[in-house]
């Protein structure tokens, strides 16, 4: 549903609320994504202080710490859910079970996937 404000006489359009969701996963991929979020914090623009959801959709070993209060600095979401699928052999599904998993607790329009190895510039 779009939304709308009032600037004078005439409705203004504004952009739908968006939230943004990323896959992490112990080991190297914790330190790329909260590099990645860290850059989207400092110089993401418009959507600098967008909602964001971090999931770790498959079993593995916890997430250390240090990334749990990199998050909590940064206010991001964390979710950890372990399922077992019949096509969890195939390496990629981690992206779309992320949004599957966040798309349960995310109440926006819109929902945008981040790839941990992003780097936001200006």
């Amino acid at each position: 549903m779009p939304r709308f404000k009032r600037e004078g006489a005439a409705p203004v359009l504004l952009e739908p609320e968006m939230t943004f969701v990323c896959c992490v996963e112990s080991g190297s991929l914790e330190s790329q994504t909260v590099r990645m979020v860290t850059s989207l914090r400092k110089r993401g623009g418009q959507f600098a202080n967008a909602p964001i959801v971090a999931v770790t959709p498959r079993f593995g070993p916890p997430l250390s710490k240090q990334t749990h209060r990199a998050f909590d600095a940064l206010d991001v979401t964390y979710i950890r859910r372990t399922s077992k699928f019949r096509f969890s052999w195939f390496k990629f599904l981690n992206k779309p079970l992320s949004l599957v998993f966040a798309e349960e607790s995310i109440d926006s329009e819109v929902i945008g996937f981040l790839d941990s190895d992003l780097l936001f510039v200006d």
